[in-house]
């Protein structure tokens, strides 16, 4: 996976880097009810390369919907 194709993907609801590693933050502030649900929710990620980056992206968005639901 390239950072392009993370940009398409999660680029709505999160702002992609590439410099000085790839790592990614929330547009948004996640509300309270939000955090207290589940605290593997974070608002930035770093990884080692695209493909790190996207599983952790992958994993976010997940919990994010998990608990919403």
């Amino acid at each position: 996976m390239t950072l392009t194709d993370l940009v398409e993907r999660y680029g709505s609801d999160w702002v992609i880097r590439d410099v000085p590693s790839p790592s990614a933050t929330r547009k948004r502030q996640l509300d309270d009810s939000e955090r207290k649900a589940c605290r593997d929710l974070t608002m930035n990620l770093w990884a080692a390369d695209a493909d790190d980056l996207g599983e952790q992206l992958a994993e976010q968005e997940w919990l994010l919907e998990t608990i919403r639901t």
